[in-house]
């Protein structure tokens, strides 16, 4: 059924700049459906005041036409960007982002980079207690693996307090890195942990996986990083959540140091390598400090295409016939050739 409402006809060509003008006034109605017929637009307005004003040297007519509804989808950023960015650009809206307790980081196309402050304040506007919108200019890279940012809306604020599978997280992204995509994964994992195995968490990072591992199994987590702000961090985690059932030590130190910082007889039973661009390199370290029964989660980048055999052949080539690939987990999408993968290893028998 549609619903009749005043409305503006104006030719095509003035379609763009007449949405603008409409929609900084607040008078776009955007719960009806612009259509078009022949070379007109038909724009629905909330009401008439000021039109002549607003829309001077436009050719325009005013008149009632029945539209139909357009049912917009709450918390949609492309709904919400309507008429404040050329229709053409709408494609390029990313369809998601990260939301890391109240901060929000977007990875905006080179093609809207003239509109990144108004991503950022709709975004902020949609998710109202949203601090700061951060817009990604770099990929996670460098020795501390962490990104570089730009503040797009809001106070600045970097540090926040993150809560997934029931615990609460300290992250700061200016200095660590931690991704809310993973949330499923470190749940898992911790699934796969049993009462009294000995974990280490070699690329722990802010402490997702040791967290939420000590807070509800029985355990010995070792959390290692190289950056000492994403351990300051951890600690901060550690102190933010009570009633663990398990304990947590936090250690900075270079993976390739591990031997030297830790007893040649320490075993752990679950190893968890979640460092997918590099964590390949310190593969041959995990397996000398591997249980009999213990089990490696090594994280990579694997292609879409024979991903199974690609992985197979990745262990065989690092390891040897010592170690047995045991199968691989799809974590998330990477890109259009590559997945970010878990494989688990152990012992051959």
């Amino acid at each position: 059924m549609k619903i009749v409402s005043k409305c503006i006809v104006i030719d095509k060509r003035s379609g763009q700049s007449t949405l603008q003008k409409l929609n900084d006034a607040d008078l776009l109605d955007l719960k009806l459906k612009i259509f078009s017929k022949n070379e007109f637009l038909y724009i629905p307005i909330k009401n008439v005041e000021n039109l002549p004003e607003i829309l001077q040297n436009l050719d325009f007519k005013i008149q009632d036409e029945g539209f139909e509804s357009r049912n917009l989808k709450p918390y949609s950023l492309k709904n919400s960007l309507l008429g404040k960015i050329p229709q053409d650009l709408l494609v390029h809206i990313p369809r998601s982002f990260d939301q890391i307790g109240d901060l929000i980081i977007i990875d905006i196309p080179k093609e809207l980079s003239e509109f990144k402050s108004v991503i950022g304040q709709d975004l902020m506007h949609i998710y109202p207690t949203t601090m700061s919108v951060f817009n990604k200019t770099s990929r996670v890279d460098g020795e501390y693996r962490i990104r570089s940012v730009e503040l797009i809306s809001g106070s600045g604020e970097t540090s926040t307090i993150h809560r997934e599978n029931g615990i609460r997280l300290h992250v700061d992204i200016s200095n660590s890195y931690f991704s809310p995509r993973l949330s499923f994964e470190h749940r898992r994992i911790m699934d796969l942990v049993t009462p009294g195995d000995k974990v280490l968490d070699m690329f722990a990072g802010i402490g997702p996986f040791s967290v939420l591992i000590a807070k509800n199994i029985e355990s010995e987590i070792t959390a290692v990083d190289i950056n000492p702000y994403a351990v300051e961090n951890l600690r901060k985690s550690i102190k933010l959540n009570r009633s663990y059932l398990g304990s947590v030590i936090s250690v900075v130190v270079d993976a390739n140091q591990l031997l030297e910082k830790f007893d040649p007889n320490s075993k752990f039973d679950k190893i968890i390598m979640n460092h997918p661009s590099g964590a390949i390199n310190y593969l041959k370290t995990a397996t000398m400090l591997l249980s009999d029964d213990g089990i490696i989660f090594c994280y990579v980048f694997a292609p879409k295409k024979s991903q199974q055999e690609y992985c197979k052949n990745l262990i065989a080539e690092t390891v040897g016939e010592r170690f047995t690939f045991k199968n691989v987990t799809q974590v998330r999408n990477y890109s259009a050739f590559d997945d970010h993968v878990c494989i688990a290893i152990e012992k051959s028998a």
